[in-house]
């Protein structure tokens, strides 16, 4: 599907209306799955491609999320021992 093209016109289109009908907080999904679709109709390896790099960016931002809480629970716990200078870092 080319970017100019009546298909590609259509598919936006079709896309935008969908986003416009379902609840706020379910857009990304919708744009995700339009992401999947456009790749899965342009190239079938680039949407695996695209799969596998939402999926190691997900689980990524688990282990931001995991070391942020662990770093937090640490200093809460250890609070009083800590100077001004050794919480600043």
């Amino acid at each position: 599907m080319a970017f100019v093209s009546l298909a590609f016109f259509i598919f936006v289109a079709a896309l935008t209306l969908v986003c416009f009908l379902v609840p706020k907080s379910f857009r990304w999904a919708v744009l995700l799955a339009g992401s999947y679709v456009f790749c899965w109709l342009n190239i079938r390896w680039l949407a695996l491609v695209l799969l596998g790099t939402t999926r190691v960016t997900y689980l990524i931002g688990l282990w931001i999320q995991r070391v942020q809480d662990g770093r937090k629970a640490y200093m809460d716990a250890h609070k009083a021992e800590m100077d001004r200078e050794q919480r600043k870092a």
